[in-house]
């Protein structure tokens, strides 16, 4: 019995032999993705398009800040280049508030702001910026302006004047209209 059987280790080796070779299954390609890979690829499409066209509509809406803000600078080193004694900071306040109305024409309606003049154009200042930081420099801007017939140089510093203009011009808010709230006395 135990002579007519074939060693175990003969038998599973017959059998290991008669055997197929495993089949290796394909290997996974990169092509076509999964349906996610797709839904995830159309998502980043539209979130970059998204946020590029917002990107634009900004830029493009505060473009006139950047030309008043240039030009604002262009003024201010055009009168610290002027010799001491022949700096006009009367001229040099007329010629922000220029820029200042030409900024404010281009953020809001022609009827609403070209008429503004005196009080009712430094109330409207102040209500449409977004805070309080500049008030001093509007009233220094409105003693400048303002005080023109009086013969005399208004107590005003030009890097003051210059700072509240470019504090308005970076910080007004013309996305809602200005409540009538605060005034600056001009004396």
């Amino acid at each position: 019995m135990a002579a007519s059987s074939p060693p175990p280790d003969a038998t599973q080796a017959q059998l290991l032999a008669s055997l197929e070779p495993n089949l290796e299954p394909a290997a996974i390609g990169f092509w076509p993705p999964a349906p996610g890979w797709w839904l995830l690829a159309c998502l980043t499409v539209c979130t970059c398009l998204l946020a590029g066209r917002s990107f634009w509509k900004q830029r493009h809406a505060n473009r006139y800040r950047r030309q008043a803000l240039q030009d604002v600078g262009s003024l201010y080193q055009q009168h610290l280049n002027c010799p001491a004694g022949q700096r006009d900071i009367m001229g040099l306040a007329r010629s922000y508030n220029r820029v200042l109305k030409h900024a404010a024409l281009q953020a809001w309606p022609r009827a609403r702001v070209a008429s503004l003049c005196g009080q009712d154009w430094l109330d409207f200042l102040v209500n449409t910026q977004k805070d309080t930081a500049c008030l001093e420099g509007l009233s220094v801007l409105g003693q400048a302006l303002y005080t023109a017939g009086s013969g005399r140089q208004p107590p005003v510093t030009p890097e003051l004047l210059h700072a509240a203009v470019r504090h308005w011009i970076k910080t007004h808010n013309p996305s809602r209209p200005p409540p009538k709230q605060t005034e600056i006395p001009v004396q």
